[in-house]
């Protein structure tokens, strides 16, 4: 079976740990709609290697260039916009 970068994989409990974070800083990037994580049928939040990614840059961004999750969402909506002009 091949494994997607965007197959939901991770737990939010391991994706805390893999990351360095707490799993209430994951919570608030979902509510800041930074990195949206899929759910179980029971509920249960589902980051794939794609999300860990996200999080990784957002952890960055905050780290190397002092950003806020204000700052980071602006940022990240511009770099998305980018990445769909270079589509076309």
């Amino acid at each position: 079976m091949n494994m997607d970068n965007n197959d939901p994989v991770f737990a939010i409990g391991i994706v805390a740990q893999m990351c360095g974070v707490h799993q209430q800083t994951l919570r608030n990037y979902e509510r800041w709609e930074l990195v949206v994580p899929q759910r179980s049928r029971g509920g249960t939040r589902l980051y794939s290697n794609r999300d860990v990614e996200v999080i990784q840059n957002i952890l960055r961004w905050k780290e190397e260039f002092g950003l806020n999750l204000a700052g980071i969402e602006v940022m990240s909506k511009l770099l998305s916009r980018i990445n769909r002009l270079e589509i076309m």
